[in-house]
């Protein structure tokens, strides 16, 4: 395993920042994996949550912006999106 360039926190502040005016919360509870979930500001039924994103797979400005732009897409696509991302 790499060291991580990007602390947890970091990581969490870039993609709620890159997500607004949506609501979005990423959780870390194993230090090992990100959860994710994206709800719509003007209508909370659209929702999409992301699961078991490996925290070593977003060390760079390219996997967070299509971690981002994933997300974005995945919320536009339906009310409600549960997605599963393996780790």
């Amino acid at each position: 395993m790499s060291v991580p360039f990007l602390s947890t926190l970091e990581i969490r502040n870039l993609i709620e920042r890159a997500l607004l005016p949506d609501l979005c919360t990423c959780e870390c509870t194993d230090g090992r994996t990100l959860d994710l979930t994206l709800q719509k500001l003007d209508d909370p039924a659209q929702k999409v949550v992301l699961n078991g994103i490996p925290l070593e797979s977003l060390q760079s400005s390219r996997a967070i912006a299509n971690l981002i732009g994933e997300a974005r897409y995945l919320l536009v696509q339906g009310t409600t999106q549960h997605h599963r991302v393996s780790g």
